[in-house]
């Protein structure tokens, strides 16, 4: 496992990601644990992926982001966080996400948005941001 690249778990009701969930995992790049049923995030969760370029946690049904969930995958390019009834943006969301290129927040329902600097470090975000509001 330790030379593991893409790490995907789809369909398989995992409710939650603990603190250090991946450690031993250094080279994985890609994470995907869409349609699944994740109601919140450790933020440790990820502090061992250095190389991760890709999340998907699309699908979720009622995911909430907590304060900096994401703020120890700084390599991090591309973020789908879609159809996850999100309702709010925590001011420090995307924290340390400077080269992060797409941010997928299509089909939530997000209502706030906690404070301007929730996409302040977002410089290499590219213009193709999409945020559909569900009714």
């Amino acid at each position: 496992l330790v030379s593991l690249q893409n790490f995907e778990l789809l369909n398989c009701e995992v409710g939650s990601v603990e603190a250090d969930a991946f450690r031993g995992l250094s080279q994985v790049e890609v994470v995907t644990l869409r349609y699944n049923s994740l109601r919140e995030l450790d933020g440790r969760a990820f502090v061992d992926l250095k190389k991760l370029q890709s999340l998907d946690l699309s699908n979720q049904g009622s995911l909430t982001l907590v304060g900096d969930t994401f703020s120890n995958i700084e390599s991090i390019r591309r973020l789908y966080l879609s159809n996850n009834f999100l309702r709010e943006i925590d001011a420090y969301a995307f924290r340390n996400m400077s080269l992060l290129e797409t941010l997928d927040l299509s089909h939530n329902n997000i209502q706030s948005v906690n404070s301007e600097f929730s996409f302040f470090q977002l410089n290499s975000l590219r213009p193709v941001f999409q945020l559909h509001r569900e009714h």
